[in-house]
């Protein structure tokens, strides 16, 4: 039931459902995106596979330009060292490239730890402990305490909902965020559902609920989100702009038309 599907391989107009979190049609906008927020800065997001259905993918925005840099499924991810090791790499090319700019603050690494994600979590804070690099490791539990809990139902259905404030176009068509992929990840951010939980607040379907209408797992999507994204802590970087750090301004959230105004 993705847009670009019916577009471009049924070629019928594809349908418009009022509680997609991200539109197909800002994906596309925002992969001619020339203007993003701006930034100096290399950011990675990684969603570990779960199993060997699911992708093992790392995703990097270079300020607000995101990008996907490695993404492998099966047997070449069975090996927890393995996979620690392909991100070693990428998080000495962040930086070298920061080292490049002479940027002061290192690169952050914000990883999804749910299943075997925390293994590799764990083994890339040793390494950063030996010296091995000097990245910051932000281990990411997508299942607890949102950063706004009033309003938010976990920290998954913030990831999404700060993607969609980034990529949703201003009063002027101008997005804060660019998007250097493949139009399988625009089809991925294109997915998921919403819905507001007996609370009030904002639910987004889950990957098993996904599954279930047969809709894939959205992996190289939630890699970019992480990228993008700064989960609840004490250890936020100073002076972030809107969309990182979760500074997104959320009061004037509508419900009834799904849309941020």
């Amino acid at each position: 039931d993705s847009p670009f599907v019916e577009a471009r391989v049924w070629a019928r107009f594809p349908r418009a459902t009022a509680n997609k979190v991200i539109p197909f049609g800002w994906c596309e906008k925002a992969s001619n995106n020339e203007e993003p927020l701006t930034g100096s800065h290399i950011r990675l997001g990684i969603d570990i596979a779960a199993d060997g259905g699911d992708e093992f993918v790392i995703a990097k925005a270079d300020g607000f330009k995101a990008s996907i840099v490695h993404r492998s499924s099966g047997k070449a991810n069975e090996n927890a060292v393995d996979v620690a090791n392909v991100c070693l790499h990428h998080i000495r090319e962040a930086e070298e490239t920061h080292a490049a700019r002479e940027l002061q603050e290192p690169p952050r690494v914000k990883i999804d730890t749910i299943g075997v994600g925390w293994g590799v979590v764990s083994m890339l804070q040793k390494w950063g402990q030996e010296g091995k690099h000097r990245s910051k490791i932000v281990p990411v539990n997508v299942a607890e305490r949102a950063r706004d809990p009033q309003k938010f139902r976990n920290i998954r259905s913030e990831l999404w909902w700060n993607g969609r404030a980034l990529l949703q176009p201003d009063q002027d068509g101008r997005q804060n965020l660019a998007l250097d992929t493949e139009r399988k990840v625009m089809s991925q951010l294109a997915g998921p559902t919403f819905k507001s939980d007996s609370a009030g607040r904002i639910q987004i379907e889950t990957k098993a609920e996904m599954k279930r209408r047969g809709v894939s797992s959205p992996d190289q999507a939630e890699a970019v989100l992480l990228a993008v994204y700064e989960p609840p802590g004490k250890d936020i970087p100073n002076g972030a702009p809107i969309g990182f750090g979760q500074m997104n301004e959320f009061s004037s959230l509508n419900f009834g038309n799904s849309l941020v105004l």
